[in-house]
Formats: structure tokens, sequence, C-alpha cells
């Protein structure tokens, strides 16, 4: 073989070296996106995971005319209406612990007509996938490459390609925040994140494929329908994005940004007027909201206080009922033991009422004491914005009753033997880790976007305005936690990533642009 013929083949070979390599990186990255639920064993269950694949599973159930069952479907199935799936079948016998003993009592209780609102059954679906396909690992897959796939997207828009610096970034995202453990957990709210940077990224001028923005506008849609609060977050960066447009902070937003937010919004609310009409059709009853505000409101305080003057007469359904525990909203939702919880322990009219006489008894709190309510909203709001830590590591179901009747017995088995279930997670050690990077994310997001510096360069504004518009969706987002439902420790932290991401360009752009590949400023 000649010169030139060696030279050739020599290219092919580091062509496909250099190939293969990139693909490594990336799974290398996509695993380390996972990692918690690996090293756990299983993936991570919230009190509402069970929820969500219910609604998908009931779903399946009904389409497929009761032909469709799995492990979840003994459940509930012996609660459904005759009716309901137009199938002869007969229904399989209901669980009776379940209906004779109070302290298994839930929210949705199927043959009362009591569903609950709020718990979609489309991101329920994709969890439900997961489990029949691969026992959840797909959807765990999926949600841990989706996040990769946005990381490197982000990366790439700021000038970030670099393999090895774009895996660098991705390992400490995964070695020093919530991401990995999000990934893992059967819940909707890795999909807040996801949102916030598809957002960011389709309002942005810059070059994206037809299939990018396919994708990008995909995960908006997934987020708005599978949870409430997306919706909030979608809506506080809309409501940004108009104040920095208005103010001329902002390089022309493309066409396709405006259409994402505002199309994100119209899905998301078309979304649960299709889950009610749906739950209706086939409960015969309108889907019903927790009290959460009435919960809240009491758990403040204030409440107590209307409570104790009176309650206008006794004219809600909440003043005439047996109460335990006012201090806590959790307790007042969802404790099933005497003397603690109240709206479990009523019978289901009752919680029906309760349900629907929520804002109204929200509503004549806050006119008794409009003063003390604005106070405790506050306090609630910055108690959610600052609330950063893990806590969901480690969720013991082996000593508690209602796991086991909740939860399929093989899934059970499965979460036996995971670390969460031992309690063996190093969570105090990992929330210090994490609170550490988030201060020193924002001391560094502080300085390269505030301090003096080479301006010229549109990525530092590009950079400062997806900060201000993520943090005004956090603080709406908070706001709705504060004044709504009680402060949880999932709120925030399941965005809190997105500083430490931010920041880690911030520097890059500020003390090594040489890593970053710097182009002219898009115009759309």
């Amino acid at each position: 073989m000649d010169a030139m013929g060696n030279t050739a083949l020599a290219s092919i070979i580091r062509t496909k070296k250099h190939y293969l390599r990139g693909w490594v990186l990336h799974l290398l990255c996509v695993l380390a996106l996972m990692w918690t639920p690996l090293v756990n064993g299983f993936a991570f269950f919230f009190d509402d995971t069970t929820n969500y694949i219910r609604a998908a599973d009931l779903a399946a159930h009904l389409v497929s005319q009761k032909e469709i069952s799995t492990a979840w479907t003994a459940r509930y199935a012996g609660q459904l209406p005759p009716s309901a799936g137009g199938s002869s079948k007969e229904a399989m016998p209901r669980p009776g612990p379940v209906q004779t003993d109070p302290q298994f009592r839930t929210h949705n209780d199927i043959s009362a007509g009591l569903v609950m609102t709020g718990r979609s059954p489309y991101i329920g679906a994709l969890m439900w996938v997961g489990y029949v396909t691969s026992n959840f690992w797909l959807f765990i897959a999926f949600q841990a490459t989706l996040a990769y796939f946005l990381i490197y997207l982000t990366l790439k828009r700021f000038g970030i390609v670099d393999r090895k610096v774009v895996t660098s970034v991705v390992l400490l995202l995964a070695a020093l925040t919530t991401l990995p453990f999000y990934n893992g957990m059967l819940l909707a709210d890795a999909f807040g994140a996801f949102g916030i940077l598809a957002f960011l990224l389709l309002s942005t001028p810059g070059k994206l494929t037809k299939l990018e923005i396919f994708l990008l506008f995909m995960t908006i849609v997934t987020a708005v329908v599978s949870h409430l609060t997306h919706i909030v977050l979608l809506a506080g960066m809309l409501g940004q994005l108009v104040l920095l447009a208005l103010f001329k902070n902002v390089m022309k937003v493309p066409t396709r940004g405006w259409v994402a937010a505002i199309g994100g919004l119209l899905i998301g609310f078309v979304s649960l007027q299709i889950t009610a009409f749906a739950t209706e059709k086939v409960m015969g009853k309108e889907p019903q909201l927790l009290p959460l505000m009435s919960a809240r409101f009491i758990a403040d305080g204030p409440g107590r206080d209307f409570l104790d003057a009176g309650c206008n007469g006794n004219r809600f359904q909440i003043c005439r009922v047996e109460r335990g525990d006012l201090s806590h909203a959790s307790a007042i939702l969802s404790v099933t033991r005497p003397g603690v919880g109240t709206y479990l322990l009523a019978t289901p009219e009752e919680r029906r009422k309760m349900g629907e006489e929520d804002k109204a008894f929200a509503i004549a709190v806050f006119l008794h004491d409009p003063v003390a309510q604005t106070g405790a909203i506050i306090r609630n709001t910055f108690k959610q914005l600052t609330w950063v830590e893990y806590t969901g590591l480690n969720r013991n179901c082996s000593d508690r009753a209602y796991c086991w009747v909740a939860i399929p017995e093989a899934v059970g088995e499965d979460m036996k033997t995971t670390l969460a279930d031992k309690e063996a997670w190093p969570e105090g050690a990992m929330d210090a880790l994490l609170k550490i990077a988030v201060v020193i994310s924002l001391i560094v997001l502080a300085y390269c976007l505030l301090a003096p510096g080479d301006q010229g360069d549109w990525r530092h504004s590009i950079l400062r305005n997806w900060v201000l518009i993520t943090f005004a969706a956090m603080v709406l987002m908070s706001g709705f936690g504060g004044a709504v439902v009680e402060p949880q420790w999932r709120y925030i932290s399941r965005l809190i990533w997105l500083t430490v991401l931010f920041a880690m360009i911030a520097a890059i752009l500020r003390w090594e642009p040489a890593l970053a590949a710097r182009e002219s400023a898009p115009s759309t």
C-alpha cells in the first residue's frame, strides 16, 4: 500500500476512534445523570407516585375493555362502576383492608366517586410504560437522556462544544446536584427544569434544527401536562420575557419562543379539562380538588383563628367536621389517625364539600385577617424559595403499613432491597455538598454577570436574561407554594441544578473563554 493509502487508512481509523470515543462519552454522561437510582438499585418512590401510575393503569384497563391488567390494577378494579370499561367481565375483588381500616384510607376513593384532580395520567403513562417494559428503568433512562440532550444544547448555545468540557460539566452536575436523583424519581418533578431549559432555548436567537425545535417543544408540552406547577413556571417565564422585551433588555425573541410559551400554556389548561371530562365520563362525577388552601390557611394560624371565631356561623363544612392537629397542612389533609388527621377521617360527602368550598373558605379567612394571612404567605414563599435539600433519599416503606397496600407486592419486594428503604444514603453529607455548590454558584453568577468585564460578548447578556427568567419562574412557583400548598422540599430542589449549570457557563465565559467558541450575535 502506498503512502497515500496509508494516510487515508490512518485517517479513517482516527475518525472511527473519534466517533466511538464520542459515543462512549455520551453514554458516560447519561449513566452519570442516573447514578443515584443505579446505586439505589431501583427507582425512588414518593407518596404521590402510586396515583400517577394508577391513573395511567386505569386508562389502559378501561380503554382495553378491561383486557389489560397489571399488578397495579387489583387495588382499584373492584371499586370501578359496573359500566366503566364496557366489559361484562367480573371486576376483581376489592382488597378488604382498604375499605374497612381507616389507616388505609387514601385521597382517591373510587367507590365513593372521589377521584382527586392534579395527578396527571399523561406523565403517569410514561411511568406505566417504563414499568411494563423494564420495571421503570426505561423511564429513568429516558429522563437521564433528555436531561443530557438539554444540557448539551444549552452548552452548545453558548459555544461550549468541546466533548471533554461538556462531559466535565455533566459529571460535575451529576456529582454536586439533585439532577440524578430526580431523574430516578417516579414523579413529574424532573420536567420542571426540563421545561425551563426547553423554553429558554426556544426563546433565544440562534440556529436550531427542525428536529431540535420539535423535541424542545414536546418537552414543554410534556412538562405542562405533567403538573400544575409547571404551568405556573411557564407563566412566570413568559411574564418575565415580556418585561425584558418591554424594557428592551433582550434580543429579538424568535417567533418559536412566543409560540412555545403561549401554546404550552394553552395545551396545559386544555389537558386539565380533558382529564376532568374523561374522569367524569368514566366515574360519573367530576374530579375533586383537595382543600389545599383551607389546610394551608388553617396551619398558618389565621384559619384557626377564623374557626375559633365561629367560622361565619359554621357555614363551611370544614367548620363542622371533627378536627385533629391543625398546625400542619399535611396532617390536616393526609393523616388518618384519630385526633391528628381531619380530611381523611371525614365521610366522602364531607370531603367533597370541603374540596368544593376550598376557595370560598380561603377568601373568608383572608378577609377575616388579611394582614396576618399576607404575612404568612410571604414567609411561606421565602421558605419555599430557599428550601434546598434532598430529604427524599431515605424513605423507608417497610415500616409503613400503608405502603404494602398501595404498592404491589412484587414492586414492594424490589423496594426492600434499596438503599432508600434501608435508610443508608448519607443524606446529610449530600445536602451539605448541594448547599455549598449552590452558594458558590450564586456567588459566581453574581460576580460574572454583574461585575465589570468583557460585556461585549453577547452571551453574557443572554445568560443574564436566562438567569432572570428562571428566577422569576422560581419566585412565582414559590408564591404558589406559599399561598396554596404547604411548602415542600421538592419544589425548588428539583430546579436548583440549573443554578449550578448557569454558574459553570458563566465561569467558562469569564475565565476560560478559549473553551467556548465565540460567534457573532445571532439575529434570529
